[in-house]
């Protein structure tokens, strides 16, 4: 399968504009440093009061805002926007005041740390569903890129006086991608169900969501709860927070483009709780040993845990951009939810990372104090996503976050071996052709005969995702829109979004034109 074109991930006003706000926030956000600002102004009390006042108005916010898009669907865009870098820029503008107001640092701090972390939700969510609206396959690829570029640019600011920096923040960069912001969410289309289907009328397609999904926020959670208790210890010991952020954004780099290499050879398929199952172990291991090590392997330990914490977040705006692509459910409610709960659990990891001072106080070690707690809660998100309590998994939502690499060739089946697989009674096997990690309908079709492996090869053949197979497989069995709503548990409304992707990507114009197509392979 041939490679991407390299104008394909060449950056455009939307990705450098999402990657500027993410370095930006990695300078104190995300973090919880400030590389840019002066050390005397970094004392413990103003950083802890800070970063707690941060991360508690950005996981409220997060909540309110997605309440808020269940309850009104349609909100006024570009005046979310704007409120969202006058609220960014009051934070900042606050941050410069307290190195100069003498004797106000802490409540100069506070009122920065609640503005930042509002602001931050606010812009969180409208670019959320500029990706989730945009193409699948251009939207997921901007999403991975912005990560990609936001750690070089991170590293750019370095190159900038100190000094300087802090006041360019407010004043050139966060203008600069409020601007970019707006420019991107101009070219969503806003005809798609999830923006014209209201909440209330699908309230099982919601609820459905929140059921398949939860395993996901709280794997994410665990990662984001451990993060939380190392940024604890970082406010104790400051000299481990000096070089968390630029070890963790070139981590954060080397992943992203290690996913976009794989995505552009072979195609890709990310499944949260399969990649939380393959890191639990490592995790268990490195907090065992973290009461025994020394300083450098904590600095080490915590920037290898913000990179995963930042990744974390990166597979969560991928799965609630599919999510709302397949389904229909609003963006900002999709991440509002999902991002509000992985904020919350850091924020409780950050607050019992904290209390345990009282614990060593009584002759226990901090670090051994914090490992104890971190490998209890990763132990227990590994039991809940590892055991199916229904006795029935999900087969809407929960599953993989699907990146289809191009297509250049028809793919070709063995039509003798097809008919010997039915004849026999025997399970099919995928085609020849098949990218890795993309088994047929990914075991989530109801369905499993001879018209599904000619459905699978017309997926492998015209680049259809999961989501679009499946509707495909329901329509050339003659179910009508209604009823492949119903067994979906979608609207009426994003079925017929999905017929128009299938009929556009197969080059048909009718249900019976698609029929003759899937008959033929």
């Amino acid at each position: 399968m041939q490679s991407m074109p390299l104008d394909k991930i060449a950056p455009n006003v939307g990705i450098l504009g999402y990657a500027l706000f993410l370095a930006v926030n990695a300078t104190g956000i995300w973090g919880g440093v400030f590389p840019f600002l002066p050390m005397s102004l970094q004392t413990h009390e103003v950083m802890f009061w800070f970063y707690l006042s941060q991360s508690v108005a950005l996981f409220v916010t997060l909540f309110l805002l997605a309440r808020a898009s269940y309850i009104k669907h349609r909100l006024a865009l570009t005046s979310l926007i704007l409120i969202a870098a006058f609220v960014y820029a009051i934070g900042w503008a606050c941050l410069v005041a307290a190195m100069y107001l003498h004797g106000f640092e802490l409540a100069l701090s506070i009122a920065g740390g609640i503005a930042l972390g509002a602001g931050s939700a606010h812009f969180y969510l409208p670019w959320q569903q500029f990706f989730a609206a945009s193409d699948p396959e251009e939207g997921m690829r901007d999403l991975i890129c912005g990560f990609a570029y936001s750690a070089v640019i991170y590293f750019a600011l370095y190159l900038l006086p100190h000094a300087v920096t802090a006041y360019l923040i407010p004043l050139v960069f966060a203008p600069l991608f409020t601007l970019a912001l707006i420019l991107s969410n101009r070219r969503i289309d806003f005809s798609q169900p999830m923006f014209e289907d209201k909440p209330s009328e699908n309230v099982r397609v919601y609820r459905r969501f929140v059921t398949a999904s939860w395993r996901s926020m709280l794997a994410v959670g665990a990662i984001a709860f451990c993060a939380g208790v190392v940024r604890s210890i970082a406010i104790e010991q400051p000299e481990i927070g000096t070089i968390v952020n630029v070890l963790s954004m070139f981590a954060l780099l080397a992943v992203a483009l290690l996913v976009i290499f794989l995505w552009s050879r072979k195609g890709l398929r990310l499944n949260i709780m399969k990649l939380y199952r393959i890191v639990f172990p490592l995790l268990i291991v490195a907090f065992a040993l973290l009461p025994f090590a020394n300083i450098s392997y904590t600095r080490f330990l915590a920037a290898a845990l913000f990179a995963l914490y930042s990744i974390g977040l990166m597979l969560a705006m991928m799965q609630c951009a599919q999510i709302s692509r397949d389904n229909g459910i609003a963006p900002r409610f999709a991440f509002g939810l999902f991002g509000g709960v992985i904020y919350a659990m850091h924020d409780v990891g950050f607050l019992v990372g904290t209390g345990s001072d009282y614990l060593s106080s009584q002759g226990l070690p901090v670090l051994f104090i914090a490992a104890l707690l971190a490998v209890s809660i990763l132990s227990l998100m590994f039991f809940f996503g590892s055991i199916d309590f229904k006795n029935a998994r999900s087969q809407l939502i929960c599953g993989d976050i699907q990146l289809i690499a191009p297509v250049s060739a028809t793919v070709e089946t063995d039509s003798v071996r097809d008919d010997e697989q039915a004849a026999g009674n025997r399970p099919a096997s995928k085609p020849r052709s098949e990218s890795v990690g993309s088994e047929k309908m990914h075991n989530r079709g109801a369905f499993n005969d001879r018209l599904s492996l000619k459905v699978s090869a017309a997926q492998q053949a015209y680049g259809l995702s999961d989501r679009e197979t499946e509707v495909t497989d329901y329509v050339v069995r003659g179910y009508t829109v209604a009823s492949i709503a119903e067994q979906l548990y979608v609207s009426e409304n994003t079925v017929r979004t999905h017929m128009k992707r299938i009929y556009a990507k197969c080059d048909v114009h009718k249900k019976q034109e698609l029929i003759d197509l899937v008959e033929a392979r």
